[in-house]
């Protein structure tokens, strides 16, 4: 599975869809995965993990360390290909024009098997924040 590829923006009216696909020996393989196994698929949002104010200046400049959590959209689980919502799990959700604007990272984990292969998640990091490695999807 890969992960980053290219940040994403799109409009609140675009219909956005994650999908799952292999990339193995150069080849990349997409579903169905016929002939592969038992297969299981969770989806996570990665956000932020409490809503917190950071500051990196005070006391002086610095990186601040923000947490973050990934959750599990169970609706997802088992799903090759899934519509991209940024409702928020941690902070109140904004709207323009009755419908849910801003950025979520995703993470998907494929298990084959008993064999896990993901997509990163909170574990991808830099300097402090979360890595540009974590797919993301904003809709404005």
């Amino acid at each position: 599975m890969s992960g980053h590829l290219d940040s994403k923006t799109a409009s609140i009216d675009d219909d956005v869809k994650l999908s799952i696909a292999l990339s193995h020996n150069s080849e990349i393989i997409v579903p169905p995965f016929e002939n592969l196994g038992n297969i299981s698929i969770k989806w996570y949002k990665v956000e932020e993990a409490n809503g917190d104010y950071y500051s990196n200046t005070d006391p002086s400049w610095h990186w601040e360390e923000i947490p973050y959590k990934e959750t599990e959209v169970l609706e997802w689980r088992d799903q090759f290909i899934v519509t991209a919502d940024v409702t928020p799990t941690v902070f109140q959700p904004v709207y323009c024009d009755g419908k849910v604007v801003g950025t979520m990272r995703y993470k998907a984990v494929l298990t084959i098997d008993g064999e896990t292969y993901s997509t990163p998640g909170i574990e991808s990091k830099y300097r402090g924040s979360i890595s540009r490695d974590v797919h993301r999807i904003s809709l404005k």
